[in-house]
């Protein structure tokens, strides 16, 4: 089966600099789509405040402008009480179809607030159903790494428009290295329920985890492609890289130390395209757009 996939860069990886500059970042990579992040506490490149018809009209104008497409827009909202979150994210959810956006993502919180959220989802889930847009649940990094916990959430919201985003490095950060991503990826495959899939490559050491370019981690992404491959995904890929961020064991992530520079930042994006159309998109039966 021929596949072209969609494969886009997160603005997650110029997390200091504006969202013009993460765009003309990812246009001199070599991107032809984004993914805007407006993640709680990490990135927001679009604040809540801001999320009206004149950014709206702001942001299609900007990607208009670079030619780029968008598939999702990355919108993890801290879960705090059931009315705060549902007042956000629904404004969030009607950014993200104004801007263009097939598909949302928010976060799964921690255990003890799962059954609130469920029903938070399930009452925001007719005004997705009105506007016809996917609402992509995904696991942070130290958050739990079965692929089967997805599939048990998604049975009890029970929705057409609720799927689940698959993110290669959550899975490895979240176990500390003991999960293989590669054969949760097969059982996300073989469900109906995968939406996206983020590619984020990561190194571990003595319990500190820290992102990569893709192919400079710990992560086999032949095995993560042979799986693309062999069950004909054709659905679109993220690559995440914010090397600005890093972890300790089952800690949430946080901003490090250091920093790199828009150049170097740039570069390794480039770098990080051109190893996924080498070991992926180069294959025959599989191409990048």
């Amino acid at each position: 089966m021929n596949k072209d996939l969609i494969l886009a860069a997160s603005t997650s990886a110029y997390g200091k600099y504006s969202l013009i500059k993460a765009v003309e970042g990812i246009v001199k990579a070599g991107y032809k789509y984004i993914e805007i992040a407006c993640t709680d506490g990490i990135v927001q490149h679009v604040l809540d405040d801001e999320m009206n018809e004149e950014k709206v009209s702001e942001i299609s104008n900007l990607l208009y402008n670079y030619d780029l497409g968008v598939y999702a827009f990355s919108a993890h909202t801290n879960f705090t009480t059931p009315k705060e979150f549902e007042k956000r994210f629904l404004k969030r959810l009607w950014f993200a179809k104004k801007i263009g956006a097939q598909a949302i993502v928010t976060n799964i919180p921690s255990p003890h607030d799962q059954l609130e959220f469920i029903k938070s989802i399930k009452n925001i889930i007719p005004f997705g159903e009105e506007i016809s847009i996917k609402i992509c649940l995904e696991s942070p990094g130290h958050l739990f790494t079965s692929v089967r916990k997805f599939i048990e959430i998604l049975e009890r919201v029970n929705s057409p428009i609720v799927y689940f985003t698959y993110d290669v490095g959550n899975v490895f950060t979240a176990s500390l290295g003991k999960v293989d991503p590669a054969e949760e990826l097969s059982l996300a495959l073989h469900s109906n329920k995968l939406a996206l899939i983020h590619l984020k490559d990561v190194s571990i050491d003595g319990g500190l985890w820290r992102f990569t370019p893709l192919g400079k981690g710990q992560i086999n992404f032949n095995q993560i492609f042979s799986e693309i491959r062999k069950q004909n995904y054709n659905g679109p890929l993220t690559l995440e890289m914010p090397l600005f961020l890093e972890g300790k064991g089952n800690e949430p992530a946080y901003i490090a130390h250091y920093s790199h520079c828009f150049e170097v930042i740039t570069e390794q994006l480039y770098d990080s395209r051109l190893f996924i159309e080498k070991n992926l998109c180069s294959q025959k039966e599989v191409s990048c757009r």
